[in-house]
């Protein structure tokens, strides 16, 4: 199969360690549970594979779970049906379910500083938490959900692991540069890709130094909020750009642009010969 043809490239080795002489299984740069359609065939060993799924189960069952249920997104198993809500009534908490639609889309958006190796801050290892970006879309408004449940004050309630959607993050980044450079340059490519990648030990749980290759772009830099990125009709709930800066690989990466949203960053690693990534937006 031609490499980039429907989305999918042919990669025959672990982008991850590099070995070929074992089964490998695909490897969705974006998760299918995002609705991702970029593949790299043939591209990580089963240990990787145990080490960068932990992660990236923790993110979509745990941080996007509700998210991805209201919006409808694609599923291997069935969504939940029921959400919970925390509301207070006269001076006592107690927890309600609501349906998907009533609910809506919650998330709660880390802020993270921007990537260490960009500004060199000094900062410890693992990746600091700075503020959150809270964002609903679609449910019932704050009027009709008093209304339904008398007057009350209201809580959700959206837990996730800094952590994991740093590496996260860092693995879409990671794979989509793959993919690139395998579509402009071969196979020959994702050998030198692998070797020059900052971002690898991170990802694979090697080095807990993640504030130095993920942040956040700060709020002066973000794209326009009213550009949107997020397409109801779509379920276009991701988008990713690669840039070329100063002989490294830059990503940036959006969830849900619909609404003012964080910027994430991931510094990948060095460009490789031949591979010219110069601004690519998926």
């Amino acid at each position: 199969m031609p490499p980039g043809h429907q989305n999918r490239w042919y990669v025959g080795q672990c982008i991850y360690c590099g070995v070929s002489n074992t089964p490998l299984s695909n490897e969705h740069a974006v998760p299918y549970t995002l609705n991702g359609t970029w593949i790299l065939e043939k591209a990580s060993c089963a240990s990787c594979a145990t080490i960068t799924s932990r992660f990236e189960l923790n993110v979509m069952r745990g941080f996007l779970q509700y998210a991805r249920a209201a919006l409808k997104l694609k599923t291997r198993r069935t969504h939940s049906n029921t959400f919970p809500l925390v509301i207070e009534r006269d001076g006592r908490k107690e927890t309600i379910n609501l349906s998907p639609d009533e609910y809506g889309a919650v998330l709660m958006l880390p802020d993270f500083r921007i990537p260490a190796y960009l500004d060199k801050h000094a900062h410890e290892p693992g990746i600091t938490l700075v503020g959150n970006t809270f964002v609903r879309i679609g449910g019932l408004d704050k009027a009709e959900l008093k209304r339904r449940y008398g007057q009350c004050e209201l809580g959700f309630t959206v837990s996730y692991k800094p952590g994991d959607l740093a590496r996260f993050f860092a693995k879409v980044a990671y794979s989509m540069s793959v993919a690139k450079a395998v579509e402009r340059s071969g196979l020959r490519e994702v050998e030198r890709l692998r070797a020059l990648s900052y971002v690898l030990p991170v990802i694979l749980g090697r080095d807990e130094d993640l504030e130095m290759w993920v942040g956040s772009i700060p709020p002066e830099e973000r794209p326009d909020p009213n550009a949107s990125m997020y397409k109801p009709e779509t379920n276009e709930i991701f988008r990713i750009q690669l840039d070329e800066r100063d002989g490294i690989i830059l990503a940036r990466i959006r969830l849900i642009g619909q609404v003012p949203t964080p910027t994430y960053m991931v510094v990948v690693g060095r460009v490789p010969p031949h591979v010219a990534i110069r601004t690519i937006t998926y």
